[in-house]
């Protein structure tokens, strides 16, 4: 993912679960898979127009969408 994108491998993610928090995660809080989180943001990073400048807020969309489809739905 840092190969394709801008990434700040110096943020803190907090309780996000990523495959990010390798870099600076220790022992059994490194993961050993991609999260769908990371699968929806690979997902959406290639599947979105690389010189659309809302490619950020696209894929921020599609993202919660995908990690979170009920969320913005009414009861």
């Amino acid at each position: 993912m840092a190969g394709v994108a801008e990434v700040n491998l110096d943020a803190h993610v907090g309780e996000v679960p990523t495959i990010m928090s390798l870099f600076f995660a220790s022992g059994d809080a490194r993961p050993e898979h991609l999260s769908d989180w990371d699968r929806s943001f690979i997902k959406r990073l290639y599947t979105t127009d690389p010189v659309d400048r809302h490619q950020r807020v696209m894929i921020a969309k599609a993202m919660f969408n995908d990690v979170a489809p009920d969320s913005g739905k009414q009861n």
